[in-house]
Parts: structure tokens; sequence; C-alpha cells
């Protein structure tokens, strides 16, 4: 004769679930609203990749980043040098 509540469970405070999908949070996790669901240290939904920037993915989209700001250096410097026909 098992509860049907797991003992742990009993101990939970409300506040640590999410409304919304009613899973047990961790401190930092918040729910996307464009996602519609929990993020696991939520940092933002990001439009250039379609998809929530949380714990999983936090370095692949500073990579990302990254790439992005030497892609958008580079095409500035070439554009410079052709507008000044630098050889």
């Amino acid at each position: 004769d098992r509860p049907l509540i797991p003992v742990a469970l009993k101990d939970i405070n409300p506040a640590d679930l999410c409304p919304e999908c009613k899973v047990i949070r961790s401190p930092r996790s918040r729910h996307c609203a464009i996602c519609n669901q929990c993020v696991e240290r939520f940092d933002h939904h990001c439009p250039w990749i379609n998809n929530c920037v949380g714990i999983k993915n936090h370095r692949p989209f500073m990579i990302f980043l990254t790439f992005l700001v030497i892609t958008i250096i580079s095409v500035f410097i070439g554009t410079i040098a052709e507008l000044l026909d630098i050889e």
C-alpha cells in the first residue's frame, strides 16, 4: 500500500511549480510564452535562432554571436577596402 504522492512531493512549495506546465522549477528557470515550455536558467527567447537561450544552449549561442560579430567586422573591413581600392 504505497501512497499515491511520494513523501518528497508533500514538501514542495507551490510557488516552485510553474503555473503553466505544473513542473517543479529551479530558481532561475522561467516559462517562455513563445515556446510554451519551462527553460532552465532562462536568458531570453532569441528570434534569430527561434529558440530559448538557456542552460543547454548558452555556449553555442555565444559562439554563434562571436562568429556573427567576426563576420560583420570582416564584411565592414572588406567594404572599406573595396571603397578605398586598397590591394
